[in-house]
Protein backbone atom coordinates (compact mmCIF):
# COMPACT_ATOMS: atom_id res chain seq x y z
CA UNK A 1 0.00 0.00 0.00
CA UNK A 2 1.41 2.91 -0.78
CA UNK A 3 1.81 6.61 0.86
CA UNK A 4 -0.97 7.60 -1.66
CA UNK A 5 -3.17 5.46 -0.61
CA UNK A 6 -2.97 6.74 3.32
CA UNK A 7 -3.34 10.10 2.08
CA UNK A 8 -7.19 9.31 1.04
CA UNK A 9 -8.05 7.88 3.73
CA UNK A 10 -7.20 10.92 5.71
CA UNK A 11 -8.47 12.81 2.52
CA UNK A 12 -11.95 11.85 3.10
CA UNK A 13 -12.19 12.66 6.52
CA UNK A 14 -10.56 16.17 5.91
CA UNK A 15 -13.44 16.90 3.54
CA UNK A 16 -16.17 15.92 5.66
CA UNK A 17 -14.69 17.80 8.41
CA UNK A 18 -14.39 20.87 6.11
CA UNK A 19 -18.12 20.67 5.05
CA UNK A 20 -19.39 20.22 8.26
CA UNK A 21 -17.03 23.60 9.41
CA UNK A 22 -18.43 25.53 6.40
CA UNK A 23 -21.89 24.31 7.15
CA UNK A 24 -21.68 25.80 10.60
CA UNK A 25 -20.22 29.24 9.46
CA UNK A 26 -21.80 30.00 6.63
CA UNK A 27 -24.62 27.46 6.68
CA UNK A 28 -23.46 26.03 3.03
CA UNK A 29 -21.52 23.68 1.98
CA UNK A 30 -19.66 24.71 -1.02
CA UNK A 31 -20.05 22.74 -4.82
CA UNK A 32 -15.80 22.43 -4.98
CA UNK A 33 -15.72 20.29 -1.65
CA UNK A 34 -18.66 17.61 -2.41
CA UNK A 35 -16.95 17.70 -6.13
CA UNK A 36 -13.63 16.87 -4.42
CA UNK A 37 -14.79 14.10 -2.28
CA UNK A 38 -16.69 12.45 -4.80
CA UNK A 39 -13.67 13.12 -7.70
CA UNK A 40 -11.46 11.22 -4.62
CA UNK A 41 -13.74 7.72 -4.88
CA UNK A 42 -12.28 6.38 -7.64
CA UNK A 43 -8.29 6.56 -7.18
CA UNK A 44 -9.36 5.54 -3.28
CA UNK A 45 -11.04 2.52 -5.04
CA UNK A 46 -8.17 2.15 -7.39
CA UNK A 47 -5.75 2.08 -4.68
CA UNK A 48 -7.73 -0.32 -2.33
CA UNK A 49 -7.79 -3.02 -4.68
CA UNK A 50 -11.68 -2.82 -5.01
CA UNK A 51 -13.10 -4.73 -7.55
CA UNK A 52 -14.76 -3.12 -10.60
CA UNK A 53 -18.35 -4.61 -9.44
CA UNK A 54 -17.98 -3.22 -6.08
CA UNK A 55 -17.13 0.16 -7.16
CA UNK A 56 -20.21 -0.08 -10.00
CA UNK A 57 -22.15 -0.77 -6.79
CA UNK A 58 -20.73 2.19 -4.57
CA UNK A 59 -21.25 4.83 -7.29
CA UNK A 60 -24.52 3.30 -8.02
CA UNK A 61 -25.23 4.05 -4.33
CA UNK A 62 -23.89 7.26 -4.50
CA UNK A 63 -26.64 8.13 -7.53
CA UNK A 64 -29.01 6.49 -4.91
CA UNK A 65 -28.35 9.14 -2.65
CA UNK A 66 -28.02 12.09 -5.09
CA UNK A 67 -31.96 11.23 -6.00
CA UNK A 68 -32.66 11.05 -2.45
CA UNK A 69 -30.96 14.16 -1.44
CA UNK A 70 -32.76 16.02 -4.38
CA UNK A 71 -35.82 14.92 -3.23
CA UNK A 72 -35.70 15.57 0.24
CA UNK A 73 -34.21 19.04 -1.10
CA UNK A 74 -37.54 19.73 -3.56
CA UNK A 75 -39.30 18.98 -0.28
CA UNK A 76 -37.14 21.66 1.21
CA UNK A 77 -36.05 18.98 4.09
CA UNK A 78 -32.23 19.26 3.45
CA UNK A 79 -30.14 22.57 1.89
CA UNK A 80 -29.07 21.52 -1.91
CA UNK A 81 -25.29 21.34 -0.45
CA UNK A 82 -26.59 18.74 1.91
CA UNK A 83 -27.56 16.66 -0.54
CA UNK A 84 -24.62 16.96 -2.82
CA UNK A 85 -22.61 16.07 0.57
CA UNK A 86 -24.75 12.85 1.22
CA UNK A 87 -24.39 11.85 -2.27
CA UNK A 88 -20.25 12.12 -2.68
CA UNK A 89 -20.47 10.58 1.05
CA UNK A 90 -22.55 7.37 -0.07
CA UNK A 91 -19.85 6.87 -3.42
CA UNK A 92 -17.11 6.43 -0.30
CA UNK A 93 -19.16 4.14 1.91
CA UNK A 94 -21.01 2.47 -0.28
CA UNK A 95 -23.95 0.25 0.38
CA UNK A 96 -22.27 -1.79 3.22
CA UNK A 97 -22.71 0.84 5.33
CA UNK A 98 -26.02 2.43 4.50
CA UNK A 99 -28.18 1.67 7.71
CA UNK A 100 -25.06 2.99 10.60
CA UNK A 101 -24.78 5.70 7.60
CA UNK A 102 -28.99 6.64 7.63
CA UNK A 103 -28.96 5.58 11.31
CA UNK A 104 -26.44 8.39 12.12
CA UNK A 105 -27.60 10.74 10.04
CA UNK A 106 -31.13 10.70 11.78
CA UNK A 107 -30.20 10.53 15.13
CA UNK A 108 -27.55 13.36 15.16
CA UNK A 109 -29.61 15.55 12.93
CA UNK A 110 -32.67 15.09 15.29
CA UNK A 111 -30.63 15.85 18.11
CA UNK A 112 -28.97 18.70 16.79
CA UNK A 113 -32.38 20.04 15.80
CA UNK A 114 -34.09 19.53 19.38
CA UNK A 115 -31.30 21.16 20.87
CA UNK A 116 -31.63 23.97 18.03
CA UNK A 117 -35.03 24.57 18.61
CA UNK A 118 -34.50 24.64 22.51
CA UNK A 119 -31.57 27.15 22.15
CA UNK A 120 -33.49 29.54 19.72
CA UNK A 121 -36.54 29.64 22.16
CA UNK A 122 -34.67 31.22 24.85
CA UNK A 123 -31.25 33.04 23.00
CA UNK A 124 -31.78 36.07 21.19
CA UNK A 125 -29.41 36.32 18.31
CA UNK A 126 -28.00 39.56 19.37
CA UNK A 127 -23.98 38.38 19.87
CA UNK A 128 -22.18 40.49 17.20
CA UNK A 129 -20.34 37.29 15.69
CA UNK A 130 -22.24 36.58 12.64
CA UNK A 131 -21.84 32.86 12.42
CA UNK A 132 -23.50 32.53 15.61
CA UNK A 133 -26.41 35.22 15.07
CA UNK A 134 -27.00 33.33 11.94
CA UNK A 135 -27.57 29.86 13.98
CA UNK A 136 -29.94 31.26 16.43
CA UNK A 137 -31.69 33.31 13.99
CA UNK A 138 -35.63 31.21 14.05
CA UNK A 139 -35.36 31.65 10.09
CA UNK A 140 -32.59 29.77 9.57
CA UNK A 141 -32.18 25.90 9.09
CA UNK A 142 -30.12 23.25 10.96
CA UNK A 143 -26.38 22.65 9.88
CA UNK A 144 -27.54 19.18 8.57
CA UNK A 145 -23.86 18.87 6.96
CA UNK A 146 -22.79 18.48 10.57
CA UNK A 147 -24.54 15.18 11.25
CA UNK A 148 -24.21 13.71 7.75
CA UNK A 149 -19.92 14.39 8.71
CA UNK A 150 -20.58 12.59 11.64
CA UNK A 151 -22.76 9.74 9.93
CA UNK A 152 -20.73 9.61 7.28
CA UNK A 153 -17.16 9.24 9.62
CA UNK A 154 -18.41 6.55 11.66
CA UNK A 155 -20.09 4.62 8.31
CA UNK A 156 -16.62 4.82 6.98
CA UNK A 157 -15.04 3.52 10.27
CA UNK A 158 -16.99 0.29 9.19
CA UNK A 159 -16.00 0.69 4.81
CA UNK A 160 -13.64 -1.34 2.85
CA UNK A 161 -10.97 1.74 2.78
CA UNK A 162 -10.13 2.37 6.28
CA UNK A 163 -10.03 -1.96 6.77
CA UNK A 164 -7.71 -1.74 3.66
CA UNK A 165 -5.48 1.04 5.37
CA UNK A 166 -5.15 -1.00 8.95
CA UNK A 167 -3.93 -3.83 7.14
CA UNK A 168 -0.72 -1.98 5.90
Amino acid sequence: MSLAYLFLVFYFAACLSAAAVSDILTMTIPNRLCLLLAAGFPLAAYLSGMSLETAALHMAFGLAAFVMGFALFALNVFGGGDAKLMAATAFWIGPEAALPFVFDATIVGGIMAIAMIYVRSIAVPATGIVFADRLLSRETGIPFGVALAFAGLHAYAQGPFLDAALRF
